[in-house]
């Protein structure tokens, strides 16, 4: 008899794909010994057909306990899943928030050495569409590979 991990105490990925997989063989197994004890009722071999259903069954019952696990199991990992991402998506975009704003101080910094007229541009919204105008011009190149 395998040993019955539950999600409650070890939510290990790793032992469920091996519980996963265990359970495709056995259902192969199942398949396996379904056909050959379904041979012998039709033969009627009263030596070989006890063995062979009772091979069966104890594969189909293995199986059905490690199916029964999974299907309780599975859906508490999925469920299990957002309240450890939330936290970590809400911690990365903060971070991203932070150094966009420390990007924009340090740039602005800058702006004071560029001359008036380029600082009266970019106010009024020139500077951007100079900007634009010239990845424009870059798209349309070859090199560039967005065609």
């Amino acid at each position: 008899m395998t040993k019955r991990y539950s999600i409650l105490n070890v939510v290990d990925p790793n032992t469920l794909c091996n519980s996963a997989s265990t359970c495709r063989r056995r259902r192969r197994s199942v398949g396996s010994l379904r056909s050959p004890t379904s041979l012998l009722l039709l033969l009627s071999d009263p030596t070989k057909l006890p063995k062979s259903q009772q091979e069966h069954d104890e594969a189909k019952e293995v199986f059905d306990m490690l199916n029964d696990q999974l299907v309780a199991e599975l859906p508490q990992l999925m469920d299990l899943r957002v309240p450890y991402f939330d936290p970590s998506f809400e911690a990365m975009i903060r971070m991203q928030s932070k150094f966009a704003e420390e990007g924009y101080e340090k740039l602005s910094g800058v702006q004071r050495y560029f001359a008036d007229t380029i600082r009266d541009d970019y106010a009024a919204g020139q500077l951007d569409a100079q900007v634009e105008g010239v990845l424009n011009e870059m798209r349309e190149l070859s090199i560039c590979g967005a065609n």
